[in-house]
């Protein structure tokens, strides 16, 4: 339970990332967006890959 509660640690701190990035910087909407979305496909593998195989 507790890696499944860092995972969402993660995806939290990179959301709130992309928010404040796109708050300093909006021309740069899509760069943001598409590493934005590549980078929560990385962690929820890692937090499913933690589920089945870690018990």
């Amino acid at each position: 339970m507790v890696r499944v509660a860092g995972s969402g640690v993660g995806t939290e701190t990179m959301f709130r990332s992309f928010i404040i990035g796109y708050a300093q910087n909006p021309s740069l909407k899509q760069q943001f967006i598409s590493n934005d979305i590549l980078e929560a496909m990385g962690v929820f593998c890692l937090m499913v890959f933690l589920m089945l195989f870690a018990m």
